[in-house]
């Protein structure tokens, strides 16, 4: 197995993780310890992707689960990550989701004045839509990445149709619905159609909570969910995976050529309040599957 010092000396190479999703929270089903679960996932996460030689970590979304996720998540736990990932010397570029609208913004604890440049720790892509950041690896070409943090699936088709002849990029991120990957999907959700041709070689998506990826046989692009960090509700599946991308350089562009999955832990969780033998078998044997 490869070291991750031999996976990041490889001079035109670049492996990129994905996460999303991670709805950071004080408490779940009114537990303070199911709310540290959120915590310990996104750690789990991130040591992962630093094992697995990631360079970078790109996180579509809903980093908070609401607008009120408390002081301790705000204040200690951000902040928490954010010195690992400065530890790891690893980047973590968030755009904003539906869950993130905090007053005032979480994000300007770790702005750096809308800097286009990515650096280590929790790095946001701004409040501003479209904002387009730049990834500098070793002698290579930059890896740009545009952001949009989130809006509804009308307006973010009329950026996409705006976009038909707009600059190219290597990744967009956005956290919304796309129908294909939706079992119900809302009528005016985002297809893989709307994204415009030759544009972008990958969407990495947030919000569905579905570990997938789809590659369009137009022209290459995948468009890809990684799934949550922790299990958010019963009906998630309990193995937490991360998407990983290889990327290679030849000197002018970036290409993905490798797109693989890693689990990177297991978390069941059962909601029941256990008043009878019945329901405590019930509980026992769903844990059990």
């Amino acid at each position: 197995m490869s070291t991750r010092e031999e996976l990041i000396n490889r001079p035109n190479k670049l492996i990129v993780a994905h996460i999303a999703d991670c709805h950071l929270r004080a408490t779940q089903y009114g537990s303070k310890q199911r709310g540290e679960k959120f915590y310990t996932g996104i750690l789990h996460a991130i040591h992962k992707a630093y094992e697995k030689g990631a360079q970078l970590i790109l996180c579509s979304g809903d980093l908070l689960d609401s607008n009120n996720p408390g002081p301790g998540v705000v204040m200690v736990q951000l902040r928490t990550i954010d010195e690992v990932l400065k530890d790891f010397g690893l980047p973590m570029l968030v755009i904003k989701g539906n869950h993130d609208n905090v007053e005032p913004s979480w994000l300007y604890q770790f702005q750096k004045e809308e800097s286009p440049a990515i650096y280590p720790g929790i790095c946001p892509i701004g409040e501003s839509f479209g904002v387009c950041k730049s990834f500098q690896y070793k002698d290579n070409p930059p890896l740009k990445i545009e952001g949009h943090n989130y809006m509804s699936s009308e307006l973010f088709r009329d950026i996409l149709n705006s976009r038909q002849n707009a600059p190219k990029a290597d990744i967009l991120m956005w956290h919304g619905e796309v129908k294909e990957f939706c079992g119900y999907p809302k009528e005016e959700a985002i297809s893989m159609q709307d994204f415009p041709q030759n544009i972008w070689k990958l969407v990495a998506m947030g919000d569905q909570h579905i570990h997938k990826h789809i590659i369009r046989d137009s022209d290459g692009l995948v468009v890809a969910y990684p799934g949550s960090t922790e299990m958010c509700s019963e009906s998630e599946e309990a193995e937490k995976k991360m998407k990983f991308y290889e990327w290679s350089s030849n000197g002018s562009e970036w290409t993905l050529d490798k797109i693989y999955s890693v689990p990177f832990k297991t978390q069941k969780v059962y909601r029941a309040a256990v008043t009878t033998q019945e329901e405590l078998t019930e509980v026992i044997e769903a844990l059990e599957t």
